[in-house]
């Protein structure tokens, strides 16, 4: 079955995915997605047509089994650009694997943040304060703690590094500038949405640095005019000088 042009988009986004995956901190990971009739895109590692998004293991320095799922869903916005509607980057450990922390998010979540983390974690301290607040012991899990918003939440490759940066995983060779890559180019995406949404700020900015920014419609008249001159020189530039 061929590929809509969502599906096409997800496929590659799927397979960046899976060589960051593969370079980094996993071994023969695979990342899978679904097309849905209303456009929608799921994806989810070991994700099978008919099955949930399945966890993938983790190198690891002490032995322990450490486990990473991701899921989520995708579509093309007005402008034909790849957009999260959500995501879940879970990590698990041991045998049979247990939830230690997730990071979601939901693009217009009522009620919590967009982009949050959930720990699964318990206390003495936490506990008073979460019975004192109505809400069971235990139940630090339930808080939906914010990690910067729609534009500036934490990417996949943070976590990674973060679990590196802990000894907990034991990477690949040269897998540094492999994380670097993919993490810029996650944060480059999302500084041009940001752009999109938001010109007028950018305008102020750049024309603050010394930038001059012209309007759409003068820049385009701009460029048709350049454009015109250029194909001029180069036509008056093939023929000979006319007589005199």
């Amino acid at each position: 079955m061929s590929r809509s042009e969502p599906g096409k988009v997800a496929e590659r986004f799927a397979k960046d995915l899976i060589n960051m995956l593969n370079r980094t901190v996993c071994e023969g990971a695979f990342v899978g997605i679904l097309e849905r009739p209303d456009g929608m895109v799921v994806f989810g590692t070991e994700l099978r047509r008919g099955q949930r998004p399945q966890p993938i293991p983790m190198r690891t320095r002490g032995g322990v089994p450490c486990w990473l799922t991701v899921s989520g869903q995708v579509f093309l916005d007005g402008d034909g650009y790849l957009t999260v509607k959500k995501s879940n980057f879970l990590v698990s450990a041991g045998k049979p694997a247990l939830e230690l922390f997730h990071y979601d998010y939901e693009r217009d979540k009522i009620g919590y943040p967009d982009a949050h983390l959930q720990i699964f974690a318990s206390g003495e301290a936490w506990d008073e304060l979460l019975l004192a607040s109505g809400k069971s012991g235990g139940s630090v899990s339930k808080l939906h703690l914010p990690v910067g918003g729609r534009r500036y939440r934490v990417a996949l490759e943070d976590i990674i590094e973060a679990l590196i940066a802990e000894d907990i995983l034991e990477p690949q060779a040269g897998w540094k500038p492999v994380l670097e890559r993919s993490r810029d180019d996650f944060r480059r995406r999302q500084l041009a949405a940001a752009v999109r949404r938001d010109p007028s700020t950018a305008v102020a900015e750049l024309q603050a640095r010394g930038y001059t920014v012209a309007a759409p419609d003068q820049a385009l008249v701009g460029n048709v005019v350049q454009f015109s001159k250029t194909r001029l020189r180069r036509r008056l530039g093939r023929r000979k000088p006319p007589e005199r």
